[in-house]
């Protein structure tokens, strides 16, 4: 497999902050909205078990940095 991300200025690894990839955000941020649909089919039980370790502190976080991508990106920013 091939690391698309290897010329990436964002750093893979951080979910929150100005630095960290964009997609990390959006990623958590979906599942956690979508808890309802998603938790409950067979492949989603690794991810919602990381989903059950985050705290209320990073969640606010993590949806704060998702809704500041939505409207960068709706904006044409990024």
């Amino acid at each position: 497999m091939s690391d698309h991300c290897a010329s990436c200025p964002y750093a893979k690894s951080k979910t929150t902050g100005e630095n960290a990839c964009p997609f990390n955000a959006l990623y958590w941020d979906f599942l956690k909205r979508n808890e309802e649909t998603l938790r409950g089919t067979g492949r989603m039980g690794l991810m919602y078990s990381h989903v059950d370790r985050k705290d209320d502190e990073e969640w606010n976080a993590i949806q704060a940095r998702a809704e500041e991508l939505r409207e960068r990106a709706a904006n044409g920013e990024i």
